[in-house]
Order: structure tokens, then C-alpha cells, then sequence
């Protein structure tokens, strides 16, 4: 009789291949079919974070990074595709947590996240100040660089949305606002 721990590790096996055949919602699906065998190891969640990333769903990926850093605190490809994920999303706080313990575990990838974050908060403190300011123009630029390091973020294209009403670009101003829809359907702030 087959056991739940070596059943899990052959869906692993089906979804790696999978994953490298780039079929990564099937692939997807072997890997919670393994996580439903045991849940106890950290490389089935993030290897489904791999796939949730290449399918552009940071989202989802950033949850299965966090629980397997939370069964493996040392696994270092958790921490860097929570780092990814958070960027993607403009987590600044999640981001910084990961690099910071990525320079803990020794990886140089954790002090470029933290240089990432430096450029995010400083595009976002930009991009506010020229608002409060009525500088739209210069505002719309700053959130565009904050939109580059973080396209997932919705906060800052609803400031570059913003931005664009303020200039009398409704077009442009509604096409961030369809990206926020996207992202996330029930964003208040793009909504309305």
C-alpha cells in the first residue's frame, strides 16, 4: 500500500515535469493534489508559487511563498520569490521582510530586493508629493516608475489614473482603471 508522503512526491514529480513542459496550470493542479497528500512540505507550495508567477498571478504565488517559508524557514527560493511577488504587488513591508531575510541567510539577492524597496518608496513619496502639489504631470511620472518596479500594484495605478483625469486624459485615465478592474474586480478605489 502506497503512503500519502510517497504518493505526494510522485504528484511532485508529475508537476515538475509539468513545469518544465510550461504547463504550468496543470502543473499547478499536481501540486496541490501533493500539498493534499502532506501538507508538511515547504517544496510543493513554492514550486506551485513557480507556477503561479509564470501564470502572472503573484497573488496566489506570494500565499504558497509564505507557507513554505513558514515550514521552511532557511528555504531560500521562498523567501526570493516572496520578494518577487511582494515587488510585483508593491507589498514594500512583505518585500523588505524577505530581503531582509534573504541577507540573513547569506544570498546577495537580498540587498538588491532592499534597494528595490528604497526605489519604490521613493517613487511613491514622488509621486505623492507632486499631487499634493497639483503637479500631475511630474506625479504621473513618478507612479509610472513605481508602476514598472510594481505593475500589480493597484494603488499606484489608481494614482496614475488620478493623475491622468487631473490632466484631462480620461482615455489613459481609463485604461489604468480597466488594469486595476484586472488585477483586482473589487478594488474600491478604481471603481469609483
Amino acid at each position: 500500500m502506497e503512503t500519502a508522503g510517497v504518493k505526494a512526491e510522485e504528484l511532485k514529480a508529475e508537476g515538475n515535469k509539468l513545469y518544465k513542459d510550461k504547463s504550468y496550470s496543470q502543473a499547478i493542479k499536481k501540486y496541490t493534489e501533493a500539498i493534499e497528500n502532506d501538507s508538511t512540505q515547504a517544496s510543493y507550495y513554492n514550486n506551485r508559487a513557480a507556477c503561479y508567477l509564470m501564470l502572472d498571478n503573484p497573488t496566489s504565488a506570494v500565499e504558497d511563498t509564505r507557507q513554505a517559508t513558514c515550514l521552511d524557514p532557511k528555504l531560500v527560493k521562498g523567501w526570493s520569490r516572496m520578494a518577487k511577488c511582494s515587488l510585483l504587488l508593491g507589498d514594500k513591508v512583505t518585500a523588505a521582510a524577505a530581503g531582509n531575510r534573504l541577507n540573513e541567510l547569506g544570498e546577495s539577492e537580498g540587498g538588491e530586493v532592499l534597494e528595490k524597496v528604497e526605489m519604490l518608496e521613493k517613487y511613491e513619496h514622488s509621486a505623492q508629493a507632486a499631487m499634493t502639489v497639483g503637479k500631475y504631470r511630474d506625479a504621473a511620472y513618478w507612479y509610472r516608475q513605481a508602476v514598472q518596479l510594481s505593475p500589480h500594484c493597484t494603488q499606484m495605478r489608481v494614482g496614475l489614473a488620478e493623475c491622468a483625469v487631473y490632466q484631462d486624459m480620461f482615455g489613459e485615465a481609463m485604461e489604468e482603471v480597466n488594469r486595476v478592474i484586472k488585477i483586482d474586480a473589487k478594488d474600491a478605489e478604481a471603481i469609483f
